[in-house]
């Protein structure tokens, strides 16, 4: 069965990257990410891809954050991101999931520029 969105209600469906499967929403193109899915692909160049949503849509329906886990029905809580504070999401304190509107994704794995510059003299 499939789970439904926990802002628009619709089904969610199941989308791979790179052997890391995550739910999307058929309609807002909100994610549900299990526990640690989205910490995992925070780190693999071009995750961001997962969010195809249109970032409009995802702040109108950031304003809702009272919502229930899509899989344990407990009541999510309303995180920030530690690297970049004005992204708001809901975390479920009981199964470790997370949920992000259209576009917050991408705006999580966008690089500052001292990432970028991190990365570019990275030692390997």
């Amino acid at each position: 069965m499939a789970l439904k969105c926990p802002k628009c209600a619709r089904d969610m469906e199941a989308v791979d990257f790179q052997g890391v499967v995550v739910d999307r929403c058929s309609g807002c193109r909100g994610i549900w990410f299990d526990a640690f899915e989205k910490e995992y692909l925070e780190e693999m160049d071009g995750a961001e891809s997962l969010d195809d949503g249109d970032e409009r849509v995802g702040r109108r329906h950031n304003d809702i954050d009272r919502i229930d886990c899509p899989h344990c029905r407990t009541q999510m809580i309303r995180m920030v991101d530690l690297k970049k504070s004005y992204v708001r999401f809901e975390h479920c304190a009981t199964c470790g999931g997370s949920f992000l509107d259209a576009g917050e994704f991408r705006e999580v794995k966008g690089q500052t520029v001292m990432q970028a510059l991190r990365r570019l003299f990275r030692r390997d």
